[in-house]
């Protein structure tokens, strides 16, 4: 009787794609079931594609300046469990700049799933190709088009135009010596 007042549900409807979403982020769950945003929406809550680039750039960086730690490790640990824990103890500091730490608690699994992905992707390539190692990584290029000679130049030309740019990473296959 004294409980009578008390509006709980005694059945929960819930969408397989709603147990999918709090399966994978009970923040977007909340949103969907709570704030009543469609997934399109629920998409847009998240971080620019420009801060996306730079946070996989740099926690890529550290994995390559570290390679052999997580190879070995996820030769080891077949446990996806195991492998997201590692990611999470390595990179829970490592937060994009527009981010607070609450926020990307709840959406950072998404993003290590591809870092993940990235590791066993090194793993195939060094399996396919031992010979690799990473020699530059971000590494900074310039050249310039003479108009005059129509030709590239290092040297600025009385006229012309400068082209630069970032190279993700070089590797060089050290049994052929090919970049």
């Amino acid at each position: 009787e004294k409980y009578e007042s008390l509006s709980i549900p005694n059945q929960l409807n819930l969408s397989p794609s709603s147990i999918k979403n709090y399966s994978e982020c009970s923040f977007k769950f909340f949103m969907e079931r709570e704030l009543r945003l469609n997934e399109s929406d629920i998409e847009e809550i998240d971080i620019s594609n420009k801060e996306k680039g730079l946070w996989f750039h740099k926690i890529f960086q550290k994995i390559l300046d570290d390679e052999q730690t997580f190879i070995k490790f996820w030769q080891e640990n077949q446990s996806t469990e195991k492998r997201n824990a590692l990611l999470r103890e390595k990179f829970e500091n490592e937060l994009p700049n527009t981010v607070s730490k609450d926020f990307w608690q709840k959406v950072s699994n998404r993003y290590l799933s591809s870092v993940a992905k990235f590791i066993e992707h090194e793993l195939i390539l060094r399996n396919e190709f031992p010979q690799l190692k990473t020699v530059a990584c971000e590494a900074k290029w310039s050249v310039y088009f003479d108009l005059v000679e129509q030709k590239w130049s290092k040297e600025k030309p009385d006229k012309g135009f400068l082209l630069k740019g970032t190279i993700d990473r070089v590797l060089l296959n050290q049994s052929t010596n090919k970049a």
